[in-house]
């Protein structure tokens, strides 16, 4: 921890003075929560956008209350996925309307000591415009992948209910262990095959994680 050292030197008895204002407390070295609530504010809304837009926290905690409102969700809407990090970090996600054409931003707390980190995607059917949802819950098969800014590209193994030949609504993917020593932008996406993919709904199917080299590790 850095320390700051002080000397002191007698002086003479000055007159009081009067009391300043306080002021505000000096801005953290990182708040990534700050980051994520500043995007969100800067955005315009889309005129006749249909509300997806938020600014949540994830955690490895909220696997379980995303798979279930998402399994929820893909009876009605189109299908979209989330980023879950099973290390102790805090993922600051914000996310914007459909038509907007802005893929979801997220930022990291901090990330493990050995810059690694490791992610699961939650990702569900498609139940809008009257289409088979309750299909797709027993055929669907996702592949989720994260692209760093070199280029490299991590994939996950095939998942969903088409793999596992159970009616699924919403999947969880297998690990994808991420390397994050470089800065840049991790661009994470995950759809079912046969659709139009990310690109088709980039507001819910693709995460730009923002790494910028200045978050702080997670102590031992």
């Amino acid at each position: 921890m850095t320390t700051i050292s002080r000397s002191t030197t007698a002086a003479a008895p000055t007159a009081p003075t009067a009391p300043t204002a306080p002021t505000a407390p000096a801005a953290g070295p990182w708040n990534a929560a700050a980051l994520r609530d500043a995007a969100l504010a800067a955005h315009t809304p889309v005129k006749n956008g249909e509300g997806y837009k938020n600014a949540q926290d994830v955690t490895s905690k909220s696997l379980s209350s995303l798979k279930s409102s998402y399994a929820s969700w893909g009876h009605f809407e189109a299908s979209k996925m989330m980023a879950v990090p099973k290390d102790d970090v805090t993922l600051r996600v914000v996310a914007f309307e459909y038509h907007s054409g802005r893929s979801m931003e997220a930022w990291l707390d901090a990330v493990p000591e050995d810059r690694i980190l490791e992610l699961q995607v939650v990702t569900c059917v498609s139940g809008h415009d009257n289409l088979p949802h309750a299909t797709f819950a027993k055929q669907n098969i996702y592949v989720a992948e994260v692209r760093g800014p070199g280029g490299k590209s991590v994939r996950s193994a095939d998942f969903g209910p088409g793999v596992t030949k159970q009616e699924e609504y919403s999947s969880v993917s297998p690990t994808l262990t991420i390397d994050v020593s470089k800065p840049g932008d991790y661009v994470v996406t995950c759809a079912p095959k046969g659709s139009a993919g990310a690109g088709g709904y980039v507001e819910a199917r693709r995460l730009v994680l923002h790494v910028t080299g200045r978050e702080p590790t997670i102590p031992a």
